[in-house]
């Protein structure tokens, strides 16, 4: 064991890159070979898959130096999805020094209480304490448009924020479910965390491993619906693959990875709403000519909240 990760979990990762790099080589080969029956399709296959392969070696090796650097590696990652989320809206917000520091203060407030293992502080300090006190900070503008700045605001903390916070906060799941959500915040840092990794990857895998299944299934039928249905099937087929990870019952991890798919689409509507309403395709990439971080990560990790509360039902 090294870090947080295990055979388990380096077996998992492993096992998703090594499939990347088989589709990357089916696509070289067809695309050299047989050029007119090169689809885009196989190349959208390969690329989510090299994306979500990439993801995956950066979060093991996040994992392999700790809880501490992997809450961290969260916390970067919500300052700049928050960046890009809020790039749409400059103009709309406004945005006040005292809301920008609020902003950063909230990150800092939300991660800080994950890492304390807070868990009754990180499951309501945004939706209760955030939603109130960065509005207030709106009122001392004289510019128009107050609800919409709102909206801009409370939408970037649920999507960029308690989202991020709450997958790094799966690591800290074993401990809840063994001892009670009273004792887990008194545990010290590392405590089941080996386990908590397999939960983590379990959310990140089965959800995103459905959005490409709803992705293939999309454009082979054009049928939105259908689609769907495939997309929630993949979640509960990956769960049954996956069931070697986690001492879960088998009906609550396939229900959680349900539930957290529905989630997930809901998020990646949401943001096409957003961007069909602003008038523009995608949210400003952190890199040229990729897709955005909000676009490719937001939706897997919006199924987070739902995948940590889920699996703590007494069923």
């Amino acid at each position: 064991m090294f870090g947080l990760l295990d055979v388990r979990s380096g077996s998992l990762i492993a096992g998703v890159l090594l499939l990347a790099l088989i589709m990357v080589g089916v696509s070289a080969w067809r695309k050299s070979k047989r050029p007119a029956s090169f689809s885009p399709l196989l190349a959208s296959i390969t690329r989510s898959l090299l994306i979500l392969a990439a993801a995956l070696v950066v979060l093991g090796l996040l994992m392999l130096t700790g809880e501490t650097a992997t809450i961290l590696g969260f916390l970067v990652l919500s300052l700049v999805l928050l960046r890009e989320f809020l790039t749409y809206g400059e103009r709309e917000l406004h945005t006040s020094q005292a809301v920008i520091v609020g902003l950063c203060a909230v990150v800092a407030l939300q991660f800080w209480f994950v890492w304390e293992r807070w868990n009754i502080a990180y499951s309501a300090f945004i939706p209760l304490v955030a939603f109130f006190f960065l509005p207030f900070l709106h009122t001392f503008s004289r510019e128009p448009g107050f609800l919409h700045r709102t909206a801009i605001v409370q939408w970037a903390l649920m999507l960029c924020v308690f989202s991020v916070s709450h997958t790094a906060a799966l690591l800290q799941l074993p401990a809840i479910l063994e001892s009670g959500r009273d004792a887990a915040q008194h545990t010290v840092a590392q405590v089941g965390s080996v386990t908590g990794a397999h939960y983590l990857l379990f959310a990140v895998v089965t959800v995103a491993g459905a959005r490409i299944l709803e992705k293939i299934t999309l454009h082979s039928t054009r049928n939105r619906g259908l689609s769907c249905v495939a997309g929630a099937l993949g979640a509960v087929v990956l769960t049954f693959a996956l069931l070697w990870m986690l001492p879960a019952a088998w009906y609550l991890a396939a229900a959680a990875a349900l539930v957290g798919y529905g989630a997930s689409f809901a998020s990646a509507t949401i943001l096409a709403s957003i961007c069909r309403d602003r008038g523009f395709k995608d949210f400003a990439p952190t890199i040229a000519g990729f897709d955005s971080l909000v676009t490719l990560v937001v939706p897997v990790l919006c199924a987070s909240p739902v995948i940590f509360y889920l699996m703590q039902l007494p069923l």
